[in-house]
């Protein structure tokens, strides 16, 4: 890779939901689901530092719940601007 290159990383986060299937049912917000969808933020974060992408495009990302927010933290602390497109 040269030093033009440009580095895009696409990942469909699912709101950190792993391979779960959401329920309309289903509290999101319970404490035992922000600690495993946390857990897998934290999984996907370091994929992304490993990448070494420079833009970042993160779908099914729900910025408005406990986990999106400290995401937004986490990647702003390590260098990332957050542009949102709806």
């Amino acid at each position: 890779m040269s030093k033009n290159d440009l580095n895009i990383l696409s990942l469909n986060v699912n709101n950190f939901g792993g391979n779960q299937i959401k329920k309309i049912t289903k509290d999101w917000n319970s404490p035992d689901q922000v600690l495993s969808r946390l857990i897998r933020a934290i999984d996907i974060w370091q994929y992304i530092m490993k990448s070494k992408a420079q833009i970042i495009l993160l779908e099914e990302f729900e910025n408005n719940s406990k986990v999106g927010k400290c995401f937004i933290k986490l990647l702003k602390s390590s260098g990332f601007t957050i542009v949102r497109v709806c």
